[in-house]
């Protein structure tokens, strides 16, 4: 399968890592679009340990075209999911990342696996139509790397994620991007259905062995 990579630009951005895809694709569609509107606000170079980030429904409907009841509605489920959402990192997230986890980087000392979790709490104010999030310290650490100055991040354009409105269409297009990023000269790039459908996340576990969705080819193509 071949994907053509257009040139995407835009003011408001927000980066992210590569390592994150995993976890992002398992994500519902409303908690994926409050994570994302979160993580523009942060200040790589002050992370405040009480920083409070705030996104509120008005946002949330200019950016997904929702009306500002359902997109208060969605906002508050995308936080509770968030609110229950760990992230999954290997052992190279936890060598690069080391310094920032406080993790020991030796053979016996390092994890094989590391579930972080993400806020220490969400606030809903129904009133206002606003929802506050408190990531855990490790947690911001973790996201101020990730949108620091170091210019290895791949950088999307806010408004393109989270206006696409299905799970299966931010997962693709966070799958170009990824793969955009490691080669940005190239317009196009080769990948099988079953690599595609593992960076999507389109797959359980069925008696210890990886069953994929969409068996059949058609119907891939038709949904995703």
């Amino acid at each position: 399968m071949r994907f053509q990579v257009r040139t995407v630009t835009g003011l408001t951005k927000v980066r992210h890592r590569n390592e994150v895809g995993v976890t992002l694709a398992s994500l519902s569609l409303s908690a994926k679009r409050v994570l994302f509107l979160a993580l523009c606000q942060i200040d790589s170079k002050e992370m405040l340990n009480d920083e409070i980030l705030e996104v509120d429904a008005d946002l949330f409907s200019k950016t997904t075209t929702l009306d500002k009841y359902a997109a208060y509605a969605a906002l508050k489920e995308g936080a509770k999911v968030l609110a229950s959402t760990t992230l999954v990192l290997n052992r190279d997230d936890l060598k690069n990342l080391s310094n920032e986890l406080g993790i020991a980087t030796s053979k016996n000392k390092m994890p094989d696996r590391l579930d972080l979790n993400l806020t220490e709490f969400c606030a809903y104010y129904d009133h206002l139509a606003i929802v506050r999030i408190k990531f855990t310290n490790t947690a911001k650490r973790y996201f101020s790397k990730l949108i620091g100055s170091e210019n290895r991040y791949t950088t999307q354009v806010l408004k393109s994620v989270v206006i696409l409105n299905s799970v299966n269409s931010t997962n693709l297009y966070q799958v170009i991007r990824k793969y955009y990023s490691l080669n940005p000269a190239s317009k196009s790039f080769e990948i099988s259905v079953d690599q595609l459908k593992d960076e999507m996340g389109l797959y359980h576990i069925e008696n210890g062995e990886k069953v994929y969705k969409y068996p059949k080819y058609s119907f891939f193509i038709r949904d995703v």
